[in-house]
């Protein structure tokens, strides 16, 4: 998806001292495009990107437990060098899918 990572420190009221990832819209800079990364960290920076992890945390109901999802997003400048570093690394899905599973148009 392309947008800007907005990479900053949490709430210290909700999230203590721990930092939040979010990919917001090009045009408007207040859309999230994905659920926000919380408890987020630098896993690398290279290939031209910079390769973060941490959770999405989603809630089923008003008073339910709320579920913390691993997630890790690899944020690139130029899509070329993404897709060829891509082919390199040759990475595994752990759900079993594919990442050319995604059929949804852009």
């Amino acid at each position: 998806m392309l947008g800007w990572l907005d990479f900053r420190k949490a709430d210290p009221a909700h999230y203590g001292r721990s930092w939040d990832a979010r990919l917001l819209s090009l045009k408007d800079r207040e859309k999230e495009w994905l659920e926000p990364l919380h408890y987020a960290r630098i896993l690398a920076i290279k290939d031209g990107g910079i390769m973060l992890t941490g959770f999405e945390i989603t809630f089923r109901a008003l008073k339910s437990k709320p579920n913390h999802v691993r997630q890790t997003w690899w944020c690139v400048i130029h899509e070329e060098e993404a897709y060829a570093a891509l082919a390199r690394h040759n990475p595994q899905s752990s759900s079993g899918f594919d990442v050319n599973d995604d059929d949804m148009p852009d």
